[in-house]
């Protein structure tokens, strides 16, 4: 057997391999799925092949501009046809005549072990920018943006289509910094994760899946000759690029970027981070990257096997990691992590006994031996107070800086520079502070456990803490469904409980008995969330503010005034004045006008609004006269206000941050 013929046979073994494991990787996304979303799951791909009004995601237009290489022949297209109870005529009449879409893959946590119901689909949509043309793949962006929001409106599903231009992905030139993209912050480290959770969905396959797992960088470009002298069909790979190592220049970048990530999940975040720090003192050679041992395991692969699992694989080099720097601090942390990921943190969802995850579970637990008062702990994660999940993910927080740190530390001088545009770094330092840096009169986040509960539909209620306090005491939020109503957050008025709501995306239609005041609040604010991402390369600056003016009665003179307040990061600040023992109306009027001033900094057009309770409580001069002042200007200096309980201190313009190492002051 000749060398050609050598090629060609491993070329067919090795996609044969592939495509086991591709299918092992389907079963176990299939599992996890309710029906609604399994079928959501099979239309997806058929909906980025045709453009008909009768379909999510039309776009109208004569241009070209979908339709997926050879998409009729995959299991997809027929489960469409079925789903939409299409008859053959009608197919037919809805295919493309061309498919600039060279290829649709699914990546991230689905399919894997630590796939949960909340679990996104993320696809990349590889595409020929330059055979597209902008036109048409304006067209194609503006159709998957249609779907995405058809998907989340009609099926709860955060589903996300990333468009990759192939001659850019093999380079590894990903996009800039946004919402959903690390963009230049990772870019061998994105084309490993790429590499070592890819589902394949329909279209070409990448070459990389099926040249031999031990061959040189050097020798690709001869292998990849000699498949096509050889007679390999070519046109059913596509080339996306060789991986032969992680730039370490990358992985400060990544670890920032996961630092934002944890507003959504931070034990995922921390398993990222780590693996991120672990390639940071891995060899050049790439044998040790996930994706390289992933590919070593496509022919061993086998349906509801657990050992070959893409996650797997990243628990082991990152408990490796920890033993290696003797970190038992550590790595007993990771330890919890990895335990609460298979439990589909922060859903706490106990795996199935005999399932491969249930499999993995026990296999770890008996590696791992924790005490039983963690695993109690763990496993009650749902009784702890939000206290308590706070402290947690301050843990994790605090890891994550320890990463940072380590890494910064260790790292070449030539290396310490961020591998990143400028723009990128700005865009993703400002997303980080304002999740997560604390600044006074800031409102506080809430726990990523408190989130998951919201939105599953759990009901908040308010009550009064410490009745008989002189001042009237707090307003607490509370979980209904709990016994001991401990408060989730206190504050001194309404429009504080409020911000924590809104500022934390929890939606006010949770609360038990609705409050007109809470509702009027939250319309005044209606659109500010979320933010831009062009708003994130420039300084914050207040974009809508509102004071509530309180009286003791409608006959009364002025005695509170709450603020709450939203800059262009999303950030929700508030305070309270109380100014009942100033007995001058007018000197109250200029305390005030004092107070809220540094809530209007650098509102270029002001969007700010007075309430007064009662509505007619302050209708005589002077604070009639005062508020329409106050309303109309906003050229009051910004100084520094001492606000009773709160004390928000708010930096006077000029003040001088000392320098720090670049970024490390964010955690």
């Amino acid at each position: 057997m000749n060398q050609t013929q050598d090629i060609v046979g491993i070329v067919a073994e090795n996609r044969q391999a592939f495509m086991r494991y591709t299918i092992a990787r389907l079963r176990e996304l299939l599992r996890n799925l309710p029906q609604n979303r399994l079928d959501l799951f099979h239309i997806l791909p058929f909906l980025l092949h045709v453009n008909n009004p009768s379909f999510p995601g039309y776009v109208e237009s004569g241009l070209s501009f979908y339709g997926i290489f050879r998409f009729e022949r995959s299991g997809f297209f027929k489960s469409a046809a079925r789903i939409f109870r299409l008859a053959e005529p009608d197919l037919k009449a809805l295919l493309p005549g061309k498919h600039p879409i060279l290829g649709l893959y699914l990546m991230g946590s689905a399919g894997t072990l630590t796939q949960t119901g909340r679990s996104d689909f993320d696809f990349w949509v590889i595409v020929r920018a330059d055979q597209l043309g902008s036109e048409r793949l304006t067209l194609l962006e503006r159709k998957l943006k249609i779907i995405e929001h058809w998907c989340r409106s009609e099926h709860n599903q955060d589903v996300t289509f990333f468009v990759m231009d192939i001659e850019k992905l093999r380079k590894n030139q990903f996009s800039s910094v946004d919402g959903e993209s690390s963009g230049s912050a990772q870019q061998t480290l994105l084309k490993d994760e790429f590499y070592r959770t890819f589902i394949m969905i329909a279209g070409r396959i990448p070459l990389w899946a099926v040249l031999p797992p031990d061959l040189p960088a050097d020798d690709t470009s001869a292998f990849v000759a000699a498949m096509a002298d050889g007679g390999v069909p070519m046109e059913d790979y596509i080339d996306t690029g060789n991986l032969t190592g992680i730039d370490p220049r990358e992985c400060l970048g990544a670890l920032l970027w996961q630092v934002y990530k944890a507003r959504k999940d931070p034990v995922k975040s921390l398993i990222k981070s780590s693996l991120a720090a672990a390639y940071a003192f891995m060899g050049d050679d790439g044998s040790g990257l996930v994706s390289a041992q992933v590919r070593r395991r496509f022919a061993t692969a086998r349906i509801d096997d657990y050992e070959d699992d893409p996650y797997t694989l990243v628990f082991e080099t990152i408990m490796e990691f920890y033993r290696d720097m003797n970190d038992n601090d550590g790595l007993e942390l990771i330890r919890q992590c990895i335990f609460l990921r298979l439990w589909s943190y922060p859903l706490m969802i106990e795996p199935e006994e005999g399932s491969p995850k249930g499999r993995m579970l026990k296999r770890f637990l008996l590696r791992w031996k924790p005490d039983p008062e963690t695993l109690t702990l763990l496993t009650g994660l749902q009784t702890l107070s939000e206290k308590d999940h706070i402290a947690f993910e301050d843990r994790i927080f605090d890891k994550l800086s320890f990463l940072y740190e380590l890494v910064l530390r260790s790292a070449d001088d030539d290396q310490v520079k961020f591998f990143m545009t400028k723009e990128d770094i700005t865009a993703l330092k400002n997303r980080t502070s304002a999740f997560l840096r604390r600044k006074i009169g800031k409102i506080p986040r809430c726990s990523v456990f408190l989130k998951s509960r919201a939105d599953s539909g759990m009901k908040f209620g308010v009550t009064r803490v410490e009745e008989g306090r002189e001042d009237g005491g707090f307003l607490g939020l509370y979980d209904e469904s709990q016994e001991t109503a401990v408060p989730i957050h206190t504050c001194r008025g309404f429009m504080g409980l409020t911000g924590f709501l809104l500022a934390n995306g929890l939606d006010v239609k949770n609360l038990s008995h609705p409050m007109k005041s809470i509702n009027d609040t939250a319309v005044f604010f209606d659109g500010v969330l979320p933010r831009p991402d062009s708003c994130y390369g420039q300084p914050a600056e207040a974009v809508r503010t509102i004071v509530l003016l309180t009286a003791p009665s409608r006959n009364g003179d002025l005695e509170n005034v709450e603020v709450l307040s939203c800059n262009s990061w999303g950030e929700f600040f508030y305070a309270v004045l109380n100014v009942a023992a100033i007995e001058s109306p007018e000197a109250k009027c200029y305390k005030i006008t004092e107070f809220i001033a540094p809530f209007r900094f650098g509102m270029s057009v002001p969007t700010i609004e007075y309430r007064v309770s009662p509505p007619d409580a302050l209708g005589h001069y002077p604070y009639v006269f005062s508020l329409k002042s106050m309303a109309g200007k906003a050229d009051i200096p910004v100084e520094s206000v001492d606000v009773e309980t709160s004390e928000p201190v708010f930096e006077k313009k000029g003040s001088v941050a000392p320098k720090a190492k670049p970024f490390l002051d964010l955690i």
